[in-house]
């Protein structure tokens, strides 16, 4: 799972990944966390596409960072309610 946030479908794929990464760093870089925090990101929400994927018979490969960005964009929101 953690292999797999680093894989993705295609160029455009990562360098969608990578755009919004880049933006969520240069807006909150206080606050989009560590390295540790982005790859246990990327190890659950790879497990709960997974989980996802099992309960509705829906076979595939789930690859990319956009859970581990999702999870991040979702703390930062969390930790910045009035944040744009």
């Amino acid at each position: 799972m953690l292999l797999s946030t680093f894989n993705h479908f295609s160029l455009f794929h990562m360098a969608a990944n990578i755009l919004c990464f880049v933006e969520l760093r240069l807006q909150h870089s206080e606050h989009s966390g560590s390295r540790a925090v982005l790859l246990s990101a990327g190890v659950i929400s790879n497990f709960v596409s997974y989980v996802g994927k099992v309960a509705t018979g829906r076979y595939g490969p789930s690859l990319g960072a956009s859970g581990t960005i999702m999870m991040v964009f979702a703390a930062v929101c969390t930790k910045i309610p009035e944040g744009r």
